[in-house]
């Protein structure tokens, strides 16, 4: 088994050139009669946003922070997510993704030590371009929520993540269509599925590729 930090040396030195991108989307994307329930290529105008892969060594584990969205925000409200938002002009997605985190978490950029980009992600319904950034903490660190944006928050193992009986499915009605819809059952309030699953099921194959113990 890696440690901790030479799995973050093989995520730096690996996942640029080794994206699976859409391939590993799609394994978490809701579908009908088996296909795709919806078209993740950009077109037309479309919002930049950034989101944190955000790691951290915990009881020798590689833990994943997740956030559970407030009731209260303007979309995906209750659903868990990654930390981070829209870009605003000026910024690139590692300073997007560690303002939102700021502002969400109260975790200081200053903690965060970015490692690489992941695929971005257009989600269709939000018009939206995600690019994900996997970083990491050398501990973990003190949150403090901003109730206004974040309900919760919890880390999950990636050993936790990678166990087969944790990925269920289930069927529900979108646009008249019955959609089977992939998602990790991790938390008790809400599914882990839709983009965050999408952008996690990439970081999931990369980790597996880089650490072949785990798998």
């Amino acid at each position: 088994m890696h440690t901790f930090f030479e799995i973050i040396d093989r995520f730096k030195r690996l996942a640029g050139s080794n994206l699976s991108g859409f391939d590993s989307h799609i394994k978490m994307a809701p579908t009908f009669r088996g296909v795709s329930f919806r078209n993740f290529a950009p077109s037309g105008e479309y919002k930049k946003s950034s989101v944190l892969i955000l790691l951290s060594q915990q009881n020798n584990d590689v833990q994943i922070l997740f956030t559970l969205r407030s009731e209260k925000v303007n979309s995906h409200k209750g659903q868990i997510s990654f930390p981070g938002g829209r870009m605003e002009e000026g910024e690139t997605a590692v300073m997007t993704a560690l303002r939102e985190t700021h502002e969400e978490t109260g975790i200081e950029p200053s903690l965060v030590n970015v490692v690489c980009e992941l695929s971005p992600l257009f989600v269709p319904p939000s018009k939206s371009l995600i690019t994900p950034i996997v970083a990491y903490v050398d501990s973990p660190p003190n949150i403090v929520i901003n109730p206004d944006e974040v309900e919760d928050y919890f880390w999950v193992s990636v050993e936790t993540l990678l166990d087969v009986d944790l990925l269920k499915h289930e069927e529900s009605k979108f646009e008249d269509k019955l959609v089977t819809i992939p998602f990790w059952d991790v938390h008790p309030k809400a599914k882990l599925w839709g983009a965050t699953s999408m952008i996690l099921r990439e970081f999931l194959d990369i980790y597996e590729l880089i650490n072949p113990d785990e798998s």
